[in-house]
């Protein structure tokens, strides 16, 4: 009952009225910045000259991932928490989806600057998080006679993820299942790490009214049903975590001409930032998230012109607070009211730019492996820092790797090599030869922007 009740969030107030909205947004930051202030020694030494009223958010200075990780500790607003703790937590894979302290659900990301990231979001903060996907989401993009089609087909959805790990999507996901355990059964994860031919068969049986995956996976899913291997008819296609181009967006409609594809806007760090609209613009939740796009001296960038970063402030989760956070990536504010009629700010997204990689199967032809897959074998080896995963010819990889203090590097690498030869084994790839490179992990020398995994050479 209280998710419903917090998905009506002001609705009316928020969305048609926009010096209420910005009202609303003044007396959500302030409470916020208070609470910080009050709970957390980083932001109580931080804002130390800060007035307690009357200040603007760009008083506020920029954080980064890398400052958050490194006062982790002193971060938190509840004392109790500690890098320890949730170290230890994340480290027993068997808990995605429980409750950190009982109170906290855990989220673990590398994120677009290489730099890996632990969340921690309080229950209120997840209710909201998936309200605003019922009602701004599925409630904008659903005709009622398009409910009623979900309602005779059983509410069929399936999240295709990288699992088994502590992963924003699939926690998320997991915990959901536990608290309409009536409706589990149709609540469907599938892992990425599956072979595309046996996802294919999971999906035929189980008949979906709505998958959401990554823009990859989506487009493997596209050639298949082209193909006629896959043989499905869902509703809702959703697309995350990745860039959706122009190209992916056409072969993914083409083949599900009855479908609606809609992009989300999702992060680790507010896990529904925006829905796409039939205009193909991403709306901001802003009553509730505030972005800044910046260049790159944090100084804001006018509409139509692609930031070099984003600052984001998560105006709901307290234990955490994110507050003008260096979020990475790149978007563009739409110069014009939106011609869907919604007032929210529209944005468009450069997101990671991560490759499908394609290598010889053992059956003949070409498997594709996705980024997110062959990414999570890799996140998962223990004391892995960060990590590029190159292809440099047909059958082989290269791997930039760095690993935490006090790791050893070649034992690290060793239990990945046999991890990859396991995930190319069960993908029915052709041996792929895998090689350490000696550099470390970089960003584009021309985009600035750090790339996991793509390819140098033409196919």
């Amino acid at each position: 009952m209280q998710l419903f009740k917090l998905a009506k969030l002001d609705r009316r107030l928020a969305i048609e009225n926009g010096a209420a909205l910005v009202q609303l947004q003044r007396q959500r930051l302030e409470k916020i910045v208070a609470y910080a202030r009050q709970h957390s020694p980083f932001y109580r030494d931080l804002y130390q000259n800060l007035p307690e009223e009357g200040f603007s958010l760009t008083d506020l200075p920029p954080m980064t991932k890398p400052q958050l990780m490194a006062d982790f500790d002193a971060w938190a607003t509840d004392r109790a928490v500690t890098r320890a703790g949730v170290d230890a937590f994340i480290r027993d894979k068997s808990r995605v989806g429980e409750r950190y302290l009982g109170k906290y659900s855990v989220w673990t990301t590398s994120g677009t600057t290489g730099e890996p990231g632990i969340f921690l979001v309080d229950g209120l903060a997840q209710r909201l998080y998936n309200a605003l996907m019922i009602q701004r989401g599925y409630r904008s993009w659903l005709t009622w006679g398009g409910l009623g089609t979900m309602i005779r087909r059983g509410f069929h959805t399936a999240m295709i993820l990288a699992v088994g790990d502590h992963y924003a999507g699939a926690a998320n996901w997991v915990r959901m299942r536990r608290e309409l355990s009536l409706f589990a059964s149709r609540l469907m994860i599938f892992p990425i790490l599956e072979p595309l031919p046996r996802i294919v068969q999971r999906l035929n049986a189980f008949q979906p009214v709505i998958i959401a995956s990554y823009p990859s996976m989506l487009v493997l899913l596209a050639h298949e049903q082209t193909a006629g291997r896959l043989k499905i008819q869902p509703l809702m296609l959703n697309s995350l975590g990745e860039g959706l181009d122009e190209n992916a967006r056409g072969q993914i409609e083409t083949a599900f001409p009855h479908s609606r594809l809609a992009d989300i806007y999702a992060t680790s760090e507010f896990l529904f930032i925006g829905f796409e609209c039939e205009q193909h613009w991403l709306h901001v939740n802003s009553d509730w998230v505030l972005l800044e796009p910046v260049n790159e001296h944090n100084q804001l960038v006018p509409a139509g012109e692609p930031s070099a970063d984003v600052l984001l402030t998560n105006l709901v989760n307290r234990v955490q607070p994110l507050l003008r956070y260096a979020l990475g990536g790149s978007v563009t504010l739409n110069t014009e009211p939106c011609a869907c009629g919604n007032p929210l700010p529209a944005v468009r997204v450069s997101g990671r730019t991560d490759e499908i990689l394609y290598f010889p199967a053992t059956a003949g032809g070409v498997t594709g492996v996705l980024p997110m897959a062959i990414a999570s074998v890799v996140e998962q080896v223990p004391g892995v820092t960060r990590y590029q995963i190159i292809q440099t010819a047909p059958e082989q990889i290269k791997i930039r790797l760095e690993v935490e203090s006090g790791a050893d590097r070649e034992t690290t690498w060793e239990t990945m090599e046999a991890d990859l030869r396991d995930f190319f084994l069960a993908q029915r790839a052709a041996p792929v030869q895998a090689i350490l490179d000696e550099e470390e992990p970089q960003v584009n020398p021309v985009s600035g922007k750090f790339r996991h995994v793509y390819r140098e050479f033409e196919l």
